[in-house]
């Protein structure tokens, strides 16, 4: 199918009006539909197959598989990764070794595989077009050449009700070359004769629904697996870094429970956990205990397919207190990309707020006028206008006076002064921060959303004097002609208007919006909140990355690769009807040293 008008996509505009009314809207009706029909149970009521839980017709003595997360969003980062994964081979240096990393035989989708919505336009043009693309169909493709295509949903693609994703990932279509297996948003891999790999849906943070926890129990009986197999499970979030972040996440809980009872119970035994919704690289290892029994656990966050950079500075080099259903888990940070200096650095870039998104910007001094407008509208006619009164004060105590007498004469624009600061009070991050301690940064809100009314009306004293000297008018003169109801100065006044208009949208608005951006720098620099905030606000394609992992008889070793810069220049082609990508393959390296899990023992 030829993809005419095909664009490539840039980044979501986070803070675009528009954007943010439909993206809340969407996650709204998904939570409240999410509550009253699931959709994994109706997966299950549907799906009569058996073969869903081991599509490798015959385990493999050593399997290759590469994890992505979080994809779907800007064309240059989403299409360098997928053009990466292709690839017949990636070259890595660790120890002063280089070892040739060939290309996977299945590829996991670990999540949000498309932004910001999940209709089938935005899957298609984001995510779909490209990896078909960077994947071309081979009509002489034997069965042993195949490569396997399977997805877990993240919370986008649940904003439809997940309706999109089953037509895309579960009903046998083909991406290219890429052939997808599964039949439901879950799945279960036989890897090689002793490993299996795990893909959950844990469906917007909710709780694990029983017919998955059957689906999953349902896999130990001697002709699937069989006790101490072992076992790499996919999940939609980092549970335990939100466990200890969030003063109200409750993830951990769901997942070590659906780890007892499908895992510890069943005598399997968990060696990784991998996720996304975090989009950056971070690895934590350590010990997990489940009452007698103790073992290394790695727990990983690769969610840099494609999306927006999350920070990593926040990230806490112990996580300590996770403990639930009986499992407790010691865990140290072994790395992150980027590292923690880099992530402080790109921070400032919201500084740059105001000019990446402009139209947060006009909004806000869309509102400004809105305020000064009924301030003025509630003048009786014939009296002083509120510019004229406010270009005449000539002391601070003068202009709180006269604003505080406008104020008091106008209710409608005092709610919605009140509506802007508790906007802003509402926005701040009340969420995050130590467990079992009380988070005030609604407060922060409060001080954010009186700066941006006290930045309005001191920016209004000050433009009002400003106008009048520059027009050349004396205020005093200007309020007698207006007493005697001269004519001549109304093309004064239209003039007037127009400058507050310009001002107050176009000034204002961008000086409402740098405090907006100052707001969200010094909350993820120094208090490390609002980190998905922050960063979305500049949407940096840089560092992204993904696992390749190899699993043998005796080991699993997992290659963190990462990419500091993606390809921003590419060339499009239409070969035999279908879009082509050229470019420079991006330049990549190892983030971390290679991750090998011993089987042994």
């Amino acid at each position: 199918m030829k993809k005419k008008g095909f664009q490539q996509q840039s980044m979501v505009k986070w803070y675009d009006v528009k954007q943010l009314a439909l993206t809340g809207l969407r996650s709204v009706i998904s939570g409240v539909f999410g509550n009253y029909s699931d959709r994994r149970e109706i997966q299950a009521a549907l799906d009569l197959t058996d073969d869903n839980r081991n599509h490798i017709d015959r385990a493999p003595d050593e399997i290759w598989i590469d994890y992505i997360s979080d994809l779907g969003d800007g064309f240059n980062s989403t299409y360098t990764m997928a053009d990466l994964l292709a690839q017949e081979k990636l070259m890595v240096h660790a120890n002063g070794v280089t070892t040739a990393l060939p290309s996977a035989k299945i590829i996991i989708m670990g999540g949000d595989e498309v932004y910001p919505t999940p209709s089938l336009d935005e899957y298609n043009r984001r995510t779909k077009y490209l990896y078909e693309a960077a994947f071309p169909e081979r009509c002489d493709e034997a069965e042993a050449e195949k490569t396997y295509l399977y997805a877990i949903p993240g919370n986008h693609d649940w904003y439809d009700g997940l309706g999109t994703f089953l037509k895309l990932f579960t009903q046998g279509r083909k991406w290219g070359r890429l052939h997808t297996r599964q039949s439901r948003s879950y799945f279960a891999i036989k890897l090689t004769e002793n490993v299996w790999l795990w893909g959950l849906d844990v469906q917007l943070n909710s709780e694990i629904d029983q017919p998955q926890l059957s689906y999953f129990q349902g896999l130990k009986c001697p002709e699937k697996m069989k006790e101490g197999d072992r076992v790499i499970l996919c999940t939609a979030e980092p549970s335990w870094v939100f466990h200890t972040h969030h003063l109200t996440d409750y993830s951990y809980e769901r997942l070590t429970y659906f780890q007892k009872k499908c895992i510890d119970e069943q005598g399997l035994s968990l060696i990784a956990t991998l996720t996304g919704d975090l989009h950056h690289y971070s690895h934590y290892t350590g010990v997990r205990t489940n009452g007698k029994i103790k073992s290394v656990i790695h727990n990983i966050t690769a969610g840099g397919g494609g999306a927006f950079l999350h920070p990593t500075h926040f990230l806490k080099e112990k996580l300590t207190g996770l403990n639930a259903n009986g499992i407790t888990e010691e865990l140290g940070l072994q790395a992150r990309f980027p590292n923690k200096d880099e992530s402080h650095m790109l921070a400032f870039k919201n500084f740059l707020f105001p000019f990446l998104n402009p139209g947060f910007g006009i909004v806000l001094g869309t509102l400004f006028l809105i305020i000064v407008w009924m301030l003025q509208s509630s003048v009786p006619v014939g009296d002083r206008s509120l510019i004229s009164q406010l270009a005449g004060s000539y002391t601070v105590k003068d202009f709180v006076r006269n604003t505080a007498n406008f104020l008091q004469h106008s209710p409608m624009a005092v709610i919605l002064v009140i509506i802007l600061v508790s906007g802003f009070i509402g926005f701040a991050d009340n969420q995050t921060g130590e467990k079992g301690k009380k988070n005030h940064f609604k407060f922060a809100g409060a001080i954010h959303g009186i700066l941006q009314v006290l930045l309005l009306f001191f920016f209004l004293w000050g433009l009002s004097r400003f106008n009048y000297w520059l027009l050349g008018q004396d205020v005093s003169q200007i309020e007698k002609n207006l007493a005697n109801k001269h004519t001549s100065d109304f093309g004064i006044n239209v003039t007037l208007l127009a400058l507050l208009i310009v001002e107050l949208v176009g000034v204002a608005g961008f000086l409402g919006s740098f405090l907006m951006g100052c707001y969200l720098f010094c909350s993820t620099y120094f208090f490390h909140i609002h980190y998905n905030e922050a960063f979305s606000s500049f949407r940096y394609e840089g560092y992204k990355n993904f696992l390749r992992i190899h699993v043998s008889k005796n080991k699993v070793t997992i290659y963190p690769i990462g990419v500091r810069n993606v390809t921003t220049q590419w060339e499009t082609l239409i070969v035999n009807g279908k879009c082509r990508f050229k470019g420079k393959t991006a330049s990549y390296e190892l983030i971390d040293k290679p991750i090998e899990i011993n089987l042994i023992g």
